[in-house]
């Protein structure tokens, strides 16, 4: 078994300040360019990329213990802020290479820390009280 850990550069969605409704903590990451991309690959990760709705290549990284990964600033402070979508990161991942008598070559990974390099702040829409819902939805 080998075990090594990666920093990545790309932009994220779905970077949560909780988990989602299985319980587990994930994100979706978009290598920066195709040489990050291949970088990724190259790990032996079985994460398989895949295109999303605007035809971008992500990796869906999920870090599969009841745990949250890091999310922290440049300077590697906890943020406390809200990491709205298309945000500059750096993603630091835990990988441990191993050979299965079944399976042959294996990795697993689990990602640490994202750091935010450019942060586009998600704000949460105020929720609708019912007076408003009142006045703005048809009868």
């Amino acid at each position: 078994m080998a075990e090594q850990i990666y920093v990545f550069e790309g932009t994220a969605k779905w970077v949560k300040d909780k988990p989602n409704k299985w319980g587990k903590w994930d994100l979706s990451f978009y290598p920066k360019d195709k040489a990050t991309h291949e970088a990724l690959k190259a790990t032996g990760v079985k994460n398989k990329p895949q295109v999303d709705e605007d035809g971008n290549i992500l990796f869906f990284i999920l870090r599969n213990d009841q745990s949250p990964y890091g999310i922290l600033d440049a300077d590697g402070n906890p943020l406390n802020k809200l990491v709205g979508n298309g945000s500059a990161v750096k993603v630091k991942l835990w990988v441990e290479t191993f050979d299965s008598p079944t399976h042959g070559p294996q990795a697993r990974s689990r990602l640490l820390d994202v750091v935010v390099t450019k942060l586009i702040e998600y704000v949460r829409p105020e929720p609708v009280t019912e007076a408003q819902a009142e006045t703005e939805l048809p009868a």
